[in-house]
C-alpha cells in the first residue's frame, strides 16, 4: 500500500537515492504514482470537511444552548 518516500528533510543523499530507484524502476514509480492517486480519491473535498466541522460545531451549540 506505499504511495510514497518519507524522507528527512536535508538529506540530500536520500531524496537523490529516491529519485534514481524511481528513474530506473518505471513500474515502481507507476505502482506508487497510483497508489497516491487512489488514497487521494478517499479524502474527502474542502467542502465536505467544512461541512462536517459546521455541523459538529452546530451540535456543540445546541448542547448547550439547552
Amino acid at each position: 500500500g506505499g504511495n510514497g518516500y518519507l524522507i528527512t528533510p536535508g538529506d540530500e543523499h536520500a531524496l537523490a537515492e529516491k529519485l534514481t530507484t524511481l528513474h530506473e524502476d518505471r513500474t515502481l514509480l507507476t505502482h506508487l504514482s497510483l497508489e497516491a492517486l487512489r488514497r487521494y480519491a478517499q479524502q474527502p473535498t474542502w467542502e465536505q470537511t467544512a461541512a462536517s466541522i459546521h455541523q459538529f460545531l452546530y451540535q456543540i451549540q445546541r448542547n448547550q444552548i439547552r
